[in-house]
């Protein structure tokens, strides 16, 4: 499909790309889109810095709720101060009157595109992504912001170097300190299959304690395989199911979970506030200490990056190793069969340290270059659902 093809999928009408925003922000190229906004990959035309463009979709321009909704979002996000959350630079209009929030520009996937292709994910990885969930998480409670649709779609991953780094995105239904008149009284916002029960009531029930509760039911779909409440039900069922009785327990869906991590996660996500993690603190305090008590990965994790590793040097080291040898070869200095053994050794030995660094931080590494398969971490879709 042709590049202006691709725009007018994500945006039919208004399409964006080429334009300046604010005077100083490019828009390139669609990236995504859903909801009430379109994303497009952009630059600063003065700084040549990459960034990303949240743009309301057409269709709801003259909407001045979905327009307040999203300068509301450019706010709350601007307000914290973490590597776990989105960063927000600028917040502008757009030529034909739209608002526009200006963020940061990620390269990575969501946790609900990740969690499609592998379903589930080893403990130690969910648990080390859960505690820096519940750093961005508090560092939005300090500021007196409740997220209140913490769930994969909204948790954006993104490798560096060799750390993969969890940032909570899309700030559009967040709850202030201080009293707003966007959120209707006795409204529900949120996703129903990761929502509070309290939230389910009335989204002005929603404290920090309800994002606790999504962030617990995360590391339950993370650990499981499974949402706490799956199936293809409507909303409506599921708020029903949600209202009525709790989950299937975590040891009950996947009897293979360690006992201290399926204890935490329901606590995390008890039906009574009162019964739940106070804080965003005392959360993250509760997963350190289970991430601890879990230890080194297992053993079939390990046999995973045996497989890892035998692959990764089929792939690379052959090519490399004949060129070496060959090299070696016709300037006489070692005999060829000698400088295939040692340089294949050594590529092979190269990958096998960078496999296992990256393994027992939880994930793999992917190539990165253009064209790749889309579904990688390297590729960059937009910074967040809208």
């Amino acid at each position: 499909m042709a590049k202006m093809d691709v725009a007018r999928t994500l945006e039919p009408q208004g399409n964006l790309q080429g334009q300046i925003l604010g005077g100083l922000y490019r828009a390139l190229r669609p990236i995504g889109s859903g909801g009430m906004a379109v994303v497009y990959a952009g630059e600063h035309v003065r700084l040549g810095r990459r960034v990303a463009l949240k743009v309301v979709q057409p269709q709801y321009a003259q909407r001045s709720e979905v327009h307040a909704r999203l300068v509301r979002e450019a706010k709350a996000a601007s307000r914290i101060r973490s590597p776990h959350t989105i960063e927000v630079h600028d917040l502008v209009d757009a030529p034909d009157g739209r608002a526009c929030m200006v963020t940061e520009y990620l390269a990575g996937q969501d946790l609900q595109a990740v969690l499609e292709r592998r379903r589930r994910l080893p403990p130690e990885l969910a648990l080390d992504l859960s505690i820096q969930i519940a750093d961005g998480l508090r560092a939005a409670h300090a500021r007196g912001i409740v997220h209140r649709d913490i769930k994969p779609a909204n948790i954006f991953l993104v490798q560096e170097d060799t750390e993969l780094r969890a940032k909570i995105v899309d700030f559009g239904v967040a709850k202030f300190a201080e009293p707003a008149a966007i959120t209707c009284a006795g409204a529900v916002v949120g996703t129903p299959c990761y929502m509070a029960p309290e939230q389910a009531r009335g989204a002005s029930h929603a404290d920090e304690r309800a994002d606790v509760y999504s962030a617990a039911a995360v590391l339950y779909r993370m650990v499981t395989g499974r949402p706490p409440y799956p199936g293809g039900a409507d909303a409506n069922t599921t708020l029903a199911r949600l209202l009525s009785r709790p989950p299937p327990a975590p040891a009950a869906v996947r009897p293979s979970l360690p006992s201290p991590l399926c204890a935490v996660v329901e606590r995390g996500m008890a039906r009574d506030p009162e019964d739940r993690y106070a804080t965003s603190s005392t959360w993250r305090e509760a997963l350190v200490e289970c991430r601890h008590a879990l230890g080194k990965p297992q053993v079939g994790e390990l046999s995973q990056l045996a497989a890892y590793v035998g692959r990764r040097a089929l792939q690379w080291s052959g090519g490399c190793a004949l060129l070496l040898s060959a090299a070696a070869a016709i300037r006489g200095d070692i005999p060829l069969f000698t400088a295939a053994i040692y340089a294949t050794g050594a590529i092979a030995g190269a990958h096998a340290y960078r496999a296992r660094t990256l393994f027992f931080q939880g994930l793999a590494p992917r190539p990165s270059r253009p064209g790749y398969d889309p579904g990688r971490f390297t590729q960059a879709p937009p910074p967040g659902p809208t």
